[in-house]
């Protein structure tokens, strides 16, 4: 039914009465009634005018209301009463959401708003109506990443047992239809991508410039049909669920749309900065370019890693660089040497060259994370969580995208780097909209069909450099 025909005034009368009729009241019970009646028809007003603007149907964009992708309107007033009901119960027996829930569920910030967890990660678990079974899920999907990014990375001539390997992989979880695990099938599918994205099109070393930049038009356009495709499915489509397990697939794009929004609003950061700062983000000039695995003279070090740029306290910050090269290399960023000139440059660069502020500035994180680092270590904890000794989880990430960023300078063209942020938030928006379908079974399917056609796209390059090598194709 439609979200404006609900009788809000039957809801209201039947949650504060509890199926009593006004006339069995006490005047002391009839008093409290009229005062409650106000206040509760108003929160219901609130929370059907955030949920009622419905737009499934025009797929995923960051820019609209989010509650809106949640298809009340496909229930009937039973369950949107039951919906109500479950809101209301949120309100009043979680101790950190209050009364702000559907403020907390538009909110995007990967840092945990719960002070009563030692979880940094936001979670979204209190809005669960069926709290699900726990399992060793991520850690299953993320042994699967660390294959894929063997073969992406070390083994790309087996870019068939790749897509066989992944359609295998997530027909499995289709018949396992565990509901709340499809966020971690989602976030399979993307880091399959990102790595093929950033290893066989942006920094793969044996083409053009123009012929990347052809490559990333191809594959924009792509995610952009295919967009639009899913999109189609979903127009005049039913909800063939149930509301608990609506709210499940909800839970679960909530989850993404809130990680990916959080990582977009880093890299639209980093870019303001390179608009900002053009001569400081350009490709280094030859005389300051060095490669991994160089050696550089002591007397020339200073000069390569600042590119002469006048620098206060070098050498504390040098060391300062040196320490967290050491303990990032153990909370899964790159491998990085600290007697590499290469890896030090990049490092010091992005954290005390670069002024880009994201809640903090790089440096300052830093600071922070090597106090409490020491701090843990001086008192005895265990390896594991003394690596993990960030304030919040925004701010790891945006350090590690900063460092990604400074890598991806030394080795790229910078200008392919908001390329890549593109491809990013296009192939985001597709994995999102493939949520809303709210179709376990169909979501999935449309994951395979994605890693179908797009992976051998993403490898055309790759394909005619193997070609002019061994003499014959792939695909």
């Amino acid at each position: 039914m439609e979200v404006k025909d609900f009788n809000i005034e039957q809801y209201v009368n039947s949650y504060i009465l509890c199926g009593r009729n006004k006339s069995e009241l006490s005047q002391q019970e009839y008093d409290y009634y009229l005062e409650k009646k106000g206040s509760v028809e108003k929160n219901v007003q609130n929370i059907l005018k955030h949920f009622s603007a419905y737009q499934r149907e025009a797929g995923f964009s960051f820019d609209k209301e989010v509650l809106g992708y949640f298809p009340l309107e496909q229930f009937d007033s039973k369950d949107i009463s039951k919906f109500l009901d479950h809101i209301f119960s949120v309100k009043d027996t979680d101790n950190f959401t209050g009364n702000k829930v559907v403020y907390n569920l538009s909110k995007i910030s990967v840092d945990s708003i719960d002070n009563g967890t030692k979880d940094k990660t936001r979670s979204f678990d209190f809005f669960y109506m069926n709290e699900p079974s726990k399992n060793d899920f991520e850690e299953r999907i993320n042994s699967l990443k660390d294959k894929n990014r063997c073969i992406i990375r070390k083994e790309p001539q087996n870019v068939k047992m790749l897509i066989e390997r992944c359609v295998f992989e997530l027909e499995k979880f289709k018949e396992e239809k565990v509901l709340s695990n499809i966020a971690y099938v989602v976030d399979y599918v993307a880091d399959l991508f990102l790595q093929i994205f950033n290893y066989w099109v942006i920094s793969f070393t044996y083409t053009s410039f123009d012929k990347k930049m052809k490559m990333v038009k191809r594959i924009e356009a792509y995610l952009q049909s295919y967009k639009k495709s899913v999109i189609e499915l979903n127009k005049g489509g039913s909800i063939k669920i149930s509301l608990e397990d609506t709210v499940s697939i909800f839970i679960s794009f909530l989850t993404k749309r809130n990680d990916y929004g959080e990582y977009m609003g880093i890299l639209k950061e980093l870019e303001k900065e390179q608009c900002q700062e053009p001569k400081f983000f350009a490709n280094p000039q030859v005389l300051y370019k060095v490669k991994k695995g160089d050696i550089v003279s002591k007397d020339k070090e200073r000069y390569i890693i600042t590119e002469d740029t006048k620098v206060d306290d070098y050498a504390d910050k040098l060391k300062k660089t040196k320490e967290i090269i050491k303990v990032f290399s153990q909370y899964g960023m790159r491998i990085a040497d600290i007697n590499s000139v290469f890896d030090v440059k990049v490092y010091f660069r992005e954290i005390y060259l670069s002024n880009s502020k994201y809640k903090c500035q790089a440096k300052t994180i830093v600071r922070k994370y090597l106090e409490e680092y020491q701090n843990k270590k001086d008192n005895g904890y265990d390896m594991q969580e003394i690596v993990k000794s960030f304030e919040k989880e925004s701010e790891y990430q945006f350090l590690r995208e900063k460092i990604s960023r400074g890598y991806f300078r030394e080795t790229c063209d910078i200008r392919l780097y908001s390329e890549k942020n593109k491809l990013q938030k296009s192939l985001y928006e597709v994995l999102l909209s493939i949520l809303l379908t709210y179709n376990y079974a169909g979501s999935i399917d449309l994951l395979q069909q994605l890693v179908n056609e797009l992976i051998p796209i993403c490898f055309e390059d790759f394909e005619d450099v193997f070609e002019s090598i061994n003499g014959y194709r792939i695909f």
